[in-house]
């Protein structure tokens, strides 16, 4: 699996993401959660940058959960399928909600739950960057 670590964008035989193109060099419209995703490990170095961490996404995520481990805060992970198919009502009971560090795409539904969890008076902690940017929908007779 070296290769495929490497360069999984060039990892086809598990499939496109939207950041890949068809042979064509036309882009991708539809993914789906379905597929290996090879960079969705802790440590994964996305960038080598002596400047930074070099991690993304997931890698970078479980720094959070990490520190909050460490520091005996409890916590549940929501997922995004999980934020669009109850919105709201799911995040009601929380005082606080925290986002990963690269929460860019979004559905109506977790906007709006978002947007009226905050705007009843939840906390909302923004740890992410290029967060909140792309709009997706999903196709309920097309589970993943």
């Amino acid at each position: 699996m070296g290769r495929l670590s490497a360069q999984p964008r060039r990892a086809f035989e598990f499939a496109h993401s939207t950041y890949n193109t068809h042979p064509d060099g036309s882009g991708i419209g539809f993914s789906t959660r379905l597929r290996p995703i090879l960079t969705m490990r802790p440590g994964f170095l996305t960038f080598d940058d002596a400047r930074g961490s070099g991690l993304r996404h997931f890698p970078a995520d479980s720094h959070i959960t990490d520190w909050l481990e460490a520091k005996g805060i409890a916590f549940d992970v929501i997922t995004d399928e999980d934020l669009d198919a109850e919105g709201l009502p799911l995040l009601a009971g929380y005082k606080a909600v925290v986002t990963g560090a690269h929460p860019e795409y979004h559905s109506q539904v977790m906007l709006d739950a978002l947007q009226n969890y905050v705007g009843g008076g939840g906390r909302l902690a923004y740890l992410g960057g290029n967060g909140f940017y792309w709009k997706v929908a999903r196709r309920a007779d097309l589970p993943g």
